[in-house]
């Protein structure tokens, strides 16, 4: 379920999968867009 939080001030896109276990956080950057993290995210959960 992608969604926009603010963070500081700053408004950024999110991505959470599942409902339980321990919460990891990637963080792109670097010209990386979101969704070049995808199927890190799909084998992640």
């Amino acid at each position: 379920m992608n969604q926009f939080i603010t963070v500081n001030n700053n408004r950024i896109e999110v991505l959470l999968k599942g409902s339980k276990g321990i919460p990891i956080i990637i963080l792109t950057g670097m010209g990386c867009s979101f969704y070049d993290w995808y199927d890190v995210s799909e084998s992640l959960y």
